[in-house]
């Protein structure tokens, strides 16, 4: 019975309490809320127009699943901002990019932050102020190099799409001569067993035109441009899938995210021995693109702010380990290998993390059509 008095007196006190400092403590919960929503209230609201590239995600079968997803999320997260997005297509972006200057309607964002000709015409905000110091050092070398111009930062990295040239295997396997078992060939293995495996097959060896740059400055001999058509029964292609689906062919040039959307129509990667051509001397390999987001000059910094806000949410270490959907590399130093599972590819991750390979587009629009000219010429 004093034990029931007990337990009764202890509950009766806690009910007094309760009551006491219940609106007490809903009033600080009220207070607490109203802060953040404050804050969120407070940040800066309005339109942002974004830019990108398609991603092929070999998973979903989809060109911009994925960044639709991310921009949903991102206007759930902050009220009030709506993202305004246009696809881009690779080949078009620097031409609409000077269009835009001219017209006066360029976006926030675009994927030109490692864009040396767009670096160049100071239209993009130096992101110096607003990067943290030594987060740069998350980046593998070659990366860093790509979005710094003249001591400033102007972009913020996504992944790199790495050019190589994928050998129809069942032909390379078949010619009588050594075949590398590395991803990384010498422009001399390149030269002869291209030759050896097109005189056997008398199969093309196909250039895709958004890596046919990459091939012609990389072959050049003593500054002379090398004669492709002689030397590997030479074809060019705009549409690099279609020549896959056909599978007449010796060896295809294309990027490592060109083959996402090949291996999900056409189903396994392992009919294709991937290479990228390897200059000792200079530790380099074939040109690869190091896509990154730069974000055009505005009057507004608390808009510039929440367009790093978008990027940084768009390109997070997370993100980073689902590059594998696009076929693509990370940019960070330290991330968990996400080709385990994929020989050649797993080698060329290991080579870009190894490689001081600097990642930078140098080439303008204009100079590609003065290099397309002197080789046409030639």
């Amino acid at each position: 019975m004093c034990v029931f008095k007990v337990l009764k007196g202890i509950i009766t006190l806690l009910i007094v309490a309760f009551v006491i400092s219940g609106p007490f403590a809903f009033e600080a919960y009220k207070e607490q809320n109203k802060e953040k929503t404050d804050e969120k209230e407070s940040q800066w609201q309005g339109i942002i127009v974004l830019w990108d590239y398609p991603s092929f995600d070999k998973e979903s079968g989809t060109r911009y699943g994925w960044i639709a997803k991310k921009i949903e999320e991102f206007e759930k997260e902050n009220r009030g901002v709506f993202i305004d997005f246009k696809p881009i297509d690779p080949e078009h972006c620097l031409p609409e990019i000077e269009t835009a200057i001219k017209t006066n309607t360029l976006p926030d964002i675009a994927p030109v932050g490692s864009e040396r000709a767009v670096q160049q015409l100071g239209v993009l905000e130096p992101l110096d102020s607003f990067v943290h110091e030594g987060s740069m050092d998350k980046y593998i070398s070659g990366v860093k190099d790509s979005i710094t111009y003249q001591g400033n930062i102007y972009g913020i990295p996504k992944l790199i799409d790495l050019h190589v040239i994928a050998f129809n295997r069942y032909e390379l396997e078949n010619c009588d001569s050594d075949i590398p078992k590395e991803v990384k060939w010498t422009k001399k293995d390149f030269l002869h067993l291209s030759q050896v495996v097109y005189e056997i097959s008398k199969k093309p060896f196909i250039v895709g035109e958004s890596t046919l740059f990459s091939i012609i400055q990389y072959l050049k001999d003593q500054g002379e441009l090398v004669n492709l058509e002689e030397v590997n029964g030479f074809k060019r292609t705009k549409n690099i899938y279609s020549e896959f689906e056909k599978r007449d062919f010796s060896a295809i040039s294309c990027s490592t995210m060109d083959l996402a959307k090949v291996e999900y129509a056409l189903g396994s990667p392992g009919e294709y021995k991937l290479i990228t051509l390897y200059n000792e001397s200079e530790n380099q390999y074939l040109q690869g693109n190091c896509i990154s987001y730069g974000v055009f000059k505005q009057k507004d910094k608390q808009k510039l702010e929440m367009c790093l806000k978008l990027i940084d949410f768009i390109t997070c270490n997370s993100e980073q380990l689902n590059l594998w959907k696009f076929n693509a590399f990370p940019v960070v130093k330290g991330v968990h290998s996400i080709y385990d599972e994929d020989s050649d590819m797993g080698q060329l991750e290991n080579l870009i993390k190894n490689s001081n390979k600097s990642f930078i587009n140098t080439l303008s629009t204009q100079d590609k059509v003065d290099l397309m000219k002197k080789y046409e010429e030639r």
